[in-house]
């Protein structure tokens, strides 16, 4: 026979198991998804970028690439003072000083950025850290996000700021040329649609009468 259980400890129970769903697993930090990309990490990827393009022609005014990349100023500031501490960029003081790239844009690699913005690319934290997880050494699933992590990095390894930067150019110069061929062809288009209204418009008129008008009849005697 099931003992009776009263109603209002049921309730308290149900209460304590939600609550207790609702709490995260295990550490708050391991919680998180490390790959990720933050705001700081596309920002400041945006930014040299930025720099890249003006690579060899003086330093950038950091107001000048806040505007060009569409970064708040104040973030962007606190991303150089990061970039400049692990020596990816180096500032210049004076009335035409502003920051430039520490190294040609060909010798800085995507996860290199990354990385100094981010920390470490791995896709779970056990990878990062083995000793937080006692299942590493009996893990499959380890090894699988181990090797998603080593192959994002090696993706992110091949590619260099300056490959950023003719990337950009290229879809820029695309997006242009798109844009021209829609206001040439704009006009021309509308000139043919009018024309072949009006051709319409003209058979209409020969092939029907006017409205109101009486039709002639003949009589034969």
């Amino acid at each position: 026979m099931t003992p009776f259980v009263p109603l209002w400890y049921r309730f308290v129970n149900l209460r304590r198991k939600i609550k207790q769903a609702r709490q995260p697993l295990g550490n708050p930090v391991e919680s998180e998804n490390p790959m990720k990309l933050s705001t700081r990490g596309r920002y400041g990827a945006r930014a040299l970028m930025e720099l890249a393009k003006h690579y060899g022609e003086g330093p950038v005014a950091l107001k000048e690439m806040a505007a060009q990349q569409d970064i708040p100023l104040k973030y962007l500031e606190q991303i150089a003072i990061i970039l400049k501490g692990v020596k990816l960029i180096r500032s210049v003081r004076g009335p035409f000083g502003g920051y430039a790239l520490s190294r040609p844009p060909d010798q800085m690699d995507l996860l290199e950025i990354v990385e100094a913005l981010e920390g470490p690319l791995t896709f779970v934290h056990c990878v990062k850290d083995p000793s937080s997880c006692q299942k590493v050494e009996s893990c499959a699933f380890n090894e699988l996000w181990r090797t998603v992590s080593m192959e994002a990095s090696k993706i992110l390894r091949s590619v260099t700021l300056a490959d950023m930067v003719r990337m950009d150019s290229e879809k820029k110069s695309s997006l242009l040329s798109c844009l021209e061929e829609d206001i040439l062809s704009g006009p021309a288009s509308a000139k043919s649609s009018r024309r072949s209204s009006q051709g319409e418009t003209g058979v209409q008129s020969v092939s029907s009468p006017r409205k109101g008008s009486k039709s002639r009849r003949t009589f034969h005697p």
